[in-house]
């Protein structure tokens, strides 16, 4: 009644039959909860600072800044101002983050190119590190114009 002998003894059988599933390695990544919100956090709020102050570069670049900040309204446009003013002295410190910020995306498989590119806006501001008297918008525009003045042909 039956088979006598043990599961081992089918194993080599059940195998050619119903070979098992090979899946590729996929590394692991993983953080407490709390050090995620963090990263996510800052990729928007440090991100969202450093896009809006090309934004303003690349205005300036062109020589569309009045447009633009009629467009968006004063009330945006100083926003902007101050944000750039007050996220320019730790610059050097928010480089390091966007890459870090970076790898977190590339991680899960999402784009860290957004993040390597406000890395480089940040770096461009570093020279304002520590300002005691807040700089001109006009000083912040040629950190991250890098030296250019004019609209490009």
């Amino acid at each position: 009644m039956g088979h006598e002998g043990s599961y081992l003894a089918l194993k080599p059988l059940l195998r050619e039959v119903s070979p098992p599933v090979r899946t590729q390695f996929k590394p692991w990544f993983e953080t407490p909860p709390g050090q995620q919100a963090q990263m996510v956090f800052a990729a928007f709020s440090k991100g969202s600072a450093a896009l809006t102050a090309e934004i303003l570069n690349v205005a300036e670049q062109y020589g569309v800044r009045a447009p633009l900040s009629q467009a968006l309204g004063q009330q945006t446009i100083a926003q902007w101002h101050r944000a750039l003013a007050s996220t320019a002295s730790k610059a050097w410190r928010f480089e390091g983050e966007m890459q870090e910020i970076a790898e977190t995306f590339s991680a899960v498989g999402a784009e860290p190119g957004f993040h390597q590119a406000a890395a480089a806006v940040y770096q461009k501001l570093s020279a304002h590190k520590d300002w005691t008297t807040k700089p001109e918008l006009s000083s912040l525009l040629a950190s991250l114009a890098g030296g250019k003045s004019q609209k490009p042909n």
